[in-house]
């Protein structure tokens, strides 16, 4: 991998004149919605760090709004072009897909540097981040195109994986709504059977555990 984590990566734009650390705090999401649609109207703009008013956690956003950035991320040297930058990116998947040698098997762990900070129990709140509405219209603060992990209620197996919106019958929902209570995310679409678990968790008539990040 050519970076640890996200810390890295960002430094690596730093030092590319690629980052920016927006001093004012943000007044909610829509301001914030509105400064991505602006950066993407420019051609991409930087990546972005900054607050949101009422909230202690920092946020990252436009970290791979370009090819060139998305070239860098693999640890490949971006091309002028993004046509250029398309094709190093598609021949660096191709390359990948095709050399199972270089594929990393999972290693089970007891501490991991997502655990640095664990919150539990009661001390659970989600509305103590940065989750908000985008656009006037939304029906409630959500995360966009979330990282969802299923485990299967009937089998020690789990599924991980973005789920993306399709416009087939059952649905995939593209993202998660947090609705009345600060310590859940409610599900407003159903996924798609075809994630590991769903079948299972109806058959059992009990709940599927999931989450997303």
């Amino acid at each position: 991998m050519a970076f640890d984590d996200l810390r890295s990566f960002l430094e690596k734009l730093k030092q590319e004149g690629q980052f920016v650390e927006i001093k004012k705090e943000m007044e909610d999401g829509f301001e914030v919605s509105a400064l991505g649609w602006e950066l993407s109207e420019r051609g991409g703009g930087p990546a972005i760090r900054f607050k949101l008013k009422g909230y202690d956690t920092p946020v990252v956003a436009n970290a791979q709004g370009t090819l060139q950035r998305n070239a860098m991320a693999l640890g490949l040297e971006p091309a002028d072009t993004m046509e250029k930058n398309f094709v190093l990116i598609r021949n660096r998947v191709a390359e990948a897909l095709a050399n199972k040698d270089t594929w990393i098997n999972p290693k089970i762990v007891d501490k991991a540097p997502c655990q640095e900070v664990v919150i539990t129990g009661e001390d659970v709140n989600l509305k103590k981040l940065p989750i908000v509405r985008w656009n006037r219209m939304d029906g409630g603060p959500y995360i966009t195109l979330p990282n969802v992990i299923t485990r299967d209620p009937a089998a020690p197996l789990e599924n991980s994986g973005v789920v993306v919106e399709v416009n087939t019958t059952p649905g995939i929902k593209f993202h998660y709504m947090v609705q009345n209570s600060d310590k859940k995310v409610e599900v407003a679409v159903p996924i798609l059977r075809l994630l590991l678990g769903l079948d299972a968790g109806d058959r059992k008539g009990g709940k599927l555990r999931a989450g997303a990040c």
